[in-house]
């Protein structure tokens, strides 16, 4: 037989003492499991509110996840005229069950909340988390209500900055990391509004925040973000949207453009591929012009790679040394031509590294896995044209000419053709 003894201390751990029966007695047993008191994180409207609109939302963060069968049990809405019955509202659970919307039923009036009255909100030590804790004392606020629209001033955004991990900065220029958003209001906001306000995109892409998380009575919300790409962001407050626990809508929108600068990631797919690089000569003897067609004096070289996100232009480095760049996030391809003054082994080795002008070179990537061309230089005699020579007389502009023999003289890198005879 098993009997279980449940003690609790205020040290929010719960310690759970059994008893199994044995042959000769009772074996104690003992385990412990961290003890979660429910705290209300935020709520809105917020306490001691005034003019709140009769069709306002409720909405109430809690600190861990919360049975929902246990909240109906545990709320209480009254005014200094009537009861507000829980029905009157759609409920709503989101976030894990730590986000409770309470929305009015009637899209029209009557609404659930009467003109001119004041409300006392509670909720008691009934809620429980998922894994039963439950508050440590009844939460209890209050706020009061005016005719729809009695409160007809505009919420303002008097602060709005980048959190980095340091401090808060403007969101311009470059900001680098971005952690979170942070805005903060004159007056409480309904949180879900703002939260539908905002927008936050990076190259075009939007972005939705990992948390957000409500302060000082929901006047400071902060919007927190994680491995957020390199890239030009775009930050909106839609003002027609935000409104405060008036109902009233934003003074103004928010509309901010900065960089969000990490460091670039390396380029990818690199390769690199050479073909001779020739040219024709010529040469005037006796009178006749003699061409030489095709002749090798070096090699062409074709280095392509993988576009980067966030890249400006990019760095070409050979053997280590930088010999030029690219401009253009798309500009992913560099040429080269190569001139040979002797006859030679070449091998060259490539690698790129993405930039950005507007972050600067701390930004830069790594550079890339190389990649790496060889060969040998030794280009063949040229052939000599007819009729000029073909180890018999021949026949010219000009006279008879009888040619027995041709030497050639490679000058390499030099003008062409070389030294015939």
């Amino acid at each position: 037989m098993k009997k279980s003894l449940i003690v609790l201390f205020t040290i929010n751990i719960v310690i759970i003492i059994s008893l199994i029966s044995c042959d000769n007695g009772y074996i104690w047993k003992m385990t412990s499991r961290e003890y979660k008191l429910v705290e209300i994180i935020s709520i809105s409207p917020p306490t001691g509110g005034t003019s709140v609109a009769e069709n306002t939302w409720i909405l109430i963060e809690f600190s861990h996840p919360i049975d929902t069968s246990t909240f109906e049990t545990s709320f209480f809405l009254s005014s200094n005229v009537r009861n507000v019955p829980l029905s009157d509202y759609n409920i709503m659970w989101s976030n894990n069950n730590m986000r409770l919307t309470l929305t009015p039923v009637n899209a029209i009036a009557p609404f659930p909340l009467g003109s001119n009255e004041i409300y006392s909100l509670t909720i008691n030590t009934n809620i429980k988390t998922t894994n039963g804790d439950p508050m440590s004392s009844n939460y209890n606020t209050n706020f009061a209500t005016g005719s729809f629209g009695g409160d007809t001033t505009p919420p303002n955004l008097v602060s709005n900055c980048i959190q980095n991990g340091v401090s808060c900065v403007a969101p311009s220029g470059v900001v680098y990391p971005v952690n979170g958003i942070e805005l903060i209001f004159n007056e409480a906001m309904i949180p879900w509004t703002v939260e539908n306000a905002l927008s936050f995109s990076i190259n075009g892409v939007n972005y939705a925040p990992s948390s957000i998380k409500w302060y000082n009575r929901n006047t400071k919300v902060v919007f927190n973000f994680s491995n957020l790409p390199f890239g030009n962001a775009v930050l909106n407050v839609n003002n027609a949207v935000a409104l405060d626990a008036s109902g009233n809508a934003l003074s103004s929108p928010l509309n901010a453009s900065f960089l969000v600068a990490t460091k670039l990631s390396t380029p990818t797919g690199v390769s690199a591929s050479y073909t001779s690089k020739t040219q024709t000569f010529s040469k005037v003897w006796n009178g006749v012009t003699i061409t030489f067609p095709n002749v090798q004096t070096g090699i062409n070289i074709t280095v392509g790679w993988n576009s980067v996100l966030g890249a400006t232009g990019y760095d070409v480095y050979r053997n280590g040394i930088k010999i030029g760049s690219t401009v253009g996030q798309l500009s992913t391809t560099f040429n080269e031509s190569v001139t040979f003054n002797s006859v030679t082994s070449f091998l060259y080795s490539y690698t790129i590294k993405a930039t950005n002008v507007t972050a600067g070179p701390s930004f830069t990537s790594d550079p890339s896995i190389a990649a790496s061309i060889s060969g040998n230089y030794n280009p063949a005699e040229p052939s000599v044209p007819n009729p000029l020579y073909n180890g018999t007389c021949c026949s010219l502009a000009g006279g008879i000419c009888c040619i027995t023999s041709v030497t050639w003289t490679m000058v390499f890198g030099g003008t062409w053709p070389p030294a015939v005879w």
